[in-house]
């Protein structure tokens, strides 16, 4: 009988001590579940096509292509830029608000077209990954000064809709910083009818 007694009180003390020691004492190997968790695994690869919000800023070159409103007298090209904010909403497709700011396109020396084209723009991205090629296509609203008539320094503020279509390249250097070139052409309507041009762009977009 004490034999037994003696071996349960063995017993308890070495469970005690077992109990008390620190995990993976010396010359031991930690038990998987000893790790912190994000050792478990190894890191997985950048989600270019994550969802999310992203900020936009570029320069712009446009190239007149007025009709016949105007006067057929030289007219030259502008220097603008665009900024816009949208947001991914699955790996192919995105929605964006853009504000596209033209300096002047100058009217035969003597006046010039300059102002401003709000847009709510669709994007279509055609491949997945660090290189994205894109189709896009929006409307919206826009304000533009005019020579009153040909040959006149006074000028005569026009607003109504307009529309862009074109496309361009979204090129990521990291998860969140991207480099983006574009190419589209705007289309006036009605009081508009004169704006035609397109626009070259090329700037910084971050993803957030």
């Amino acid at each position: 009988m004490s034999r037994v007694i003696i071996a349960i009180a063995l017993l308890l003390l070495a469970n005690a001590a077992a109990a008390e020691a620190p995990p993976g004492g010396e010359g031991e190997v930690p038990a998987l579940e000893e790790f912190p968790p994000e050792l478990d695994t190894p890191s997985g690869p950048v989600d270019y096509d994550r969802a999310g919000t992203y900020l936009g800023l570029s320069g712009v070159y446009a190239i007149e292509d007025f009709d016949d409103t105007i006067g057929a007298i030289p007219i030259d090209d502008s220097w603008g830029l665009h900024v816009y904010i949208g947001q991914r909403l699955s790996p192919r497709f995105a929605v964006e608000a853009e504000w596209e700011w033209l300096d002047e396109f100058e009217v035969g020396g003597t006046g010039d077209v300059s102002g401003y084209f709000l847009s709510l723009n669709g994007k279509l991205f055609l491949l997945r990954g660090p290189v994205q090629p894109f189709l896009k296509g929006g409307i919206g609203f826009a304000s533009f000064d005019r020579p009153l008539f040909l040959g006149a320094s006074v000028t005569s503020n026009e607003d109504d809709f307009a529309s862009r279509w074109g496309g361009g390249i979204d090129l990521y250097a990291t998860k969140s910083l991207v480099a983006t070139v574009s190419g589209e052409y705007v289309v006036g309507v009605a009081e508009l009818g004169f704006l035609r041009y397109a626009s070259i762009g090329w700037g910084l977009q971050v993803r957030f």
